[in-house]
């Protein structure tokens, strides 16, 4: 039965995944600055991710808590910190940096640069311009509860406009400085391991023990667009994110989807800006992570992390682990194309979930009787065809418990994906 089950599945959805930073510096030197994610942006050819030229948009999904990161500044602007003086383009530096194109001292005299952070009470995103000194931008909202927000990030580049985006809602603008805020190509440089890079995660500079990210990055995007206009009505709802993962197009110079889930590459879908991992000496930080802002909007159901949630798939992988199976035993023909989990992943992550559907006392697992009501429930089941010859004795749930359960514990897309594939409810 399971060889029939385990059929080839739809494909096409992007697997859920993000990248862990921890909020260390690991920093001994710029060449082996560690517990980051780095982009060369000046190389040639000419890197996409070097944005800045034309009009841009930076946008991310950023997860964190206020007490990983409650070390930095505790308001925005920040003129003085750790008894250093910053002028105006630079006072986004004191809060948890979460991207850093900032470039070292005289270096940067005549040279544009920027970046972005944040910290438990404001967003800050500052520019420094070529010829104008420009200024920091900060949103006073509070981002660090725990939760995936989208973050965006706008510079027009004839006035130096900058416009700050929370969940599609316009917190911040004000001009800046106009003009290329790029990084020129084949720049002189002192500092030649970290200048000629953009960081994710972390200072890059290291001169100084500056307050880095603590929390979860996934889906950023530098675009040579203004991506959401020129609004100019504060707290105004300018765009709703989308739950699914960005799509490159004309106006994409770089996209990381952060979906690798193993390895040192965060590939570039759009252009030619690859990332380097920089884990630390253990190995382990940054760390590859399962977590997403598109898995809150799903089914936590989804074994193999494909997007997809069905009975033929994701419920014949619960079966088979529930038997104890693993390896390719485990996965054999139950995969989604795609999938970015392997045997030991989804092994891994079905450990990590409530699969007690009958509600059996002392968490009593059974493939024959958590595992088929799981799968009858993917497969749109209810009523006696969900229940029938599938309880065990000590069962403490009814079918309608079970499909209450389901939907509170593991998300209601669960039900919603059975309802629109099977359409009504089937017999057994």
């Amino acid at each position: 039965m399971l060889t029939l089950l385990a059929a080839a599945l739809l494909a096409g959805h992007a697997p859920a995944a993000s990248m862990r930073f921890f909020g260390t510096s690991n920093y001994a030197s710029a060449a082996d600055a560690r517990d980051r994610v780095r982009v060369l942006i000046d190389a040639t050819p000419a890197r996409s991710a070097n944005i800045g030229a034309t009009d841009t948009t930076v946008e991310f999904w950023l997860k964190a808590d206020a007490a990983s990161n409650s070390d930095g500044a505790s308001a925005c602007p920040t003129a003085v910190f750790r008894g250093i003086t910053f002028g105006p383009p630079d006072q986004w530096i004191p809060g948890h940096i979460v991207i850093d194109q900032d470039i070292a001292g005289a270096n940067g005299a005549m040279h544009a640069d920027w970046g972005i952070s944040v910290a438990p009470g404001y967003i800050a995103y500052g520019l420094r311009g070529r010829t104008v000194e420009g200024t920091t931008l900060c949103a006073n909202v509070p981002v660090l509860n725990n939760a995936w927000h989208h973050l965006a990030f706008q510079r027009r580049v004839s006035d130096g406009r900058l416009w700050i985006f929370v969940d599609g809602v316009l917190r911040a603008t004000a001009l800046g400085a106009p003009g290329d805020a790029s990084y020129g190509s084949g720049f002189a440089t002192s500092r030649p391991n970290s200048d000629p890079f953009t960081v994710f995660g972390a200072e890059k500079l290291g001169d100084f023990d500056w307050p880095n990210f603590n929390g979860w990055l996934t889906e950023i995007r530098f675009s040579t667009v203004l991506r959401y206009g020129a609004a100019t009505s504060l707290n105004a709802d300018v765009f709703t994110p989308g739950l699914t993962r960005f799509q490159a197009d004309a106006g994409t110079a770089s996209l990381w989807h952060f979906t690798e889930g193993s390895g040192s590459i965060v590939a570039d879908a759009a252009g030619n800006s690859h990332a380097e991992v920089r884990f630390n000496t253990a190995g382990s930080q940054p760390a590859w992570s399962l977590d997403s802002p598109f898995a809150a909007a799903g089914c936590a159901l989804d074994a193999d992390g494909d997007g997809i949630t069905s009975a033929v798939s994701d419920g014949v992988l619960i079966i088979r682990y529930l038997l104890g199976f693993r390896d390719d035993a485990l996965t054999d023909g139950a995969i989604g194309q795609g999938a970015p989990r392997n045997a030991p992943q989804i092994a891994a992550y079905l450990a990590t979930l409530d699969l007690n559907a009958d509600g059996s006392p002392g968490n009593s697992l059974s493939a024959a009787t958590d595992g088929l009501l799981i799968y009858r429930a993917l497969s749109a089941q209810s009523g006696q065809s969900l229940t029938h010859a599938a309880l065990s004795p000590a069962a403490t749930r009814s079918a309608a418990q079970i499909l209450d359960w389901l939907s509170s514990t593991h998300g209601a897309a669960c039900l919603a994906a059975a309802a629109a594939k099977h359409g009504a409810v089937k017999s057994p």
